[in-house]
């Protein structure tokens, strides 16, 4: 008898950052974020520092109040279990604000990546509602 495969899913996380912690570099933030995903077993897609924002609301963790955070997004496969055991370990980081883990449903999208909405032309006379005869006049 087969051993049963665990069913694994894409997820998509939003990581918030002490920015004193980004600011020691973004590379080794982003690879010690990579790697926590990894030992909680997932396999990661794709992770990205998307941007420095200020919050909407202050958040207190560890005895200091955060107005700031660098946010990185991420993409990667994992089983539930995974899931639960990245969410334990981002609670015990100090220098992870918060995190949201969701399943994605509509596959890895980047927000800088995302495609420009197409700007519609504002309606004016079409070539067929423009005759010859006015045309020439416009011309004189």
């Amino acid at each position: 008898m087969s051993p049963a495969v665990a069913k694994t899913y894409l997820y998509e996380a939003m990581f918030l950052v002490d920015p004193a912690k980004a600011r020691q570099g973004e590379k080794q933030t982003t690879d010690e974020l990579a790697d926590a995903v990894t030992r909680s077993g997932g396999q990661i897609v794709n992770l990205v520092k998307w941007a420095d924002r200020e919050l909407a609301y202050a958040i207190r963790k560890n005895h200091q109040k955060y107005t700031r955070a660098v946010y990185f997004l991420s993409h990667f496969n994992a089983g539930g279990d995974a899931v639960t055991q990245l969410e334990r370990t981002c609670h015990n980081l100090d220098w992870m604000i918060r995190s949201i883990i969701v399943r994605d449903e509509d596959g890895p999208v980047i927000p800088g990546d995302m495609p420009a909405k197409p700007v519609e032309e504002p309606p004016g006379p079409r070539d067929e509602d423009v005759s010859e005869d006015d045309s020439e006049e416009e011309g004189v």
